[in-house]
């Protein structure tokens, strides 16, 4: 089999490339195995497989575990659903709060959520830089928007993320949910700053005054806080 692969962030920087084209054995047949093949392949795939658990692989702009099989690889897209507003933007250049509020909510809902993320200057943090996927990133956000709306009925949800370089106080994430009742608006608000932080293809590089340079992974207890939507929380 034959695989176009690309690396991002600390990955990237290990291989040494940003991508390449291999020709896989016949045995390696999902992400894990995949994972495993590339690690024992070389020196640099050996720095940066040899913990395949921090690795977040994607199969067409697709989210896979480790047991996803490589050869039912297929093309996904995100449609749009009836006439409920669902606004996804991944943009380099600063969010405008006021704006996107008016654009979000004219009237006619019931309630309406907001959450407002921005960069903490914790630790004289001078950048916070975010790489990201032009294809599979936004795919990402608006998988999670559809998500939210069919399951907490949502009139309208707007949900914008800043990539590139912020420094601190900046905004990064805007999250406006709108729905009959407040209850359905505050989880959906909730539920997609959990998962945004771990089903969402963004690696985060932070820089600080004294030149310290570290890429941010995700914590544990951020996975436990994405995980427990699965458990039926609402």
């Amino acid at each position: 089999m034959t695989l176009d692969l690309s690396y991002f962030a600390w990955v990237r920087e290990r291989m040494g490339v940003a991508g390449e084209t291999v020709e896989l054995p016949p045995a390696v047949t999902n992400i894990a195995m995949l994972l495993g093949w590339l690690a024992a392949r070389d020196e640099r795939g050996a720095a940066a497989f040899a913990e395949p658990h921090r690795i977040r692989a994607t199969i067409d702009g697709v989210m896979m575990g480790p047991d996803a099989p490589l050869a039912r690889a297929r093309r996904r897209a995100v449609s749009a659903r009836d006439r409920r507003m669902i606004r996804v933007f991944v943009q380099p250049t600063p969010i405008e709060i006021g704006t996107e509020f008016d654009l979000h909510d004219a009237g006619g809902h019931g309630a309406s959520a907001s959450f407002i993320g921005r960069v903490r200057g914790d630790d004289d943090l001078t950048e916070l830089f975010l790489e990201h996927h032009p294809v599979m990133t936004e795919a990402g956000l608006a998988g999670l928007a559809h998500a939210a709306v069919d399951r907490w009925k949502l009139g309208a949800l707007t949900l914008i993320h800043r990539v590139g370089a912020i420094a601190p106080g900046e905004t990064i994430v805007l999250v406006l949910a709108s729905s009959r009742h407040r209850a359905e608006a505050l989880a959906a608000c909730e539920y997609l700053i959990d998962r945004l932080k771990t089903d969402v293809m963004l690696w985060k590089r932070e820089t600080f005054a004294n030149g310290r340079v570290a890429w941010v992974e995700a914590r544990e207890g951020d996975r436990d806080r994405a995980a427990r939507w699965d458990q039926g929380v609402d």
